[in-house]
């Protein structure tokens, strides 16, 4: 498979922009099943803040 794609792009991996990247990531992640959540804590100021996101 790898082989077919290299060579469809002439041994060169197409150029990809940071936003189009992050949103695949995210994307593939989804497909996988990934969507446990995870506690964030910062600091700001003299506050410590902590969140819930989607991992």
């Amino acid at each position: 498979m790898r082989k077919i794609l290299i060579e469809k792009y002439n041994m060169q991996m197409p150029q990809v922009s940071n936003p189009n990247f992050n949103y695949y990531i995210k994307e593939v992640v989804r497909l996988a099943g990934i969507d446990e959540k995870i506690k964030i804590t910062h600091k700001r100021g003299n506050k410590i803040i902590e969140e819930t996101r989607p991992k």
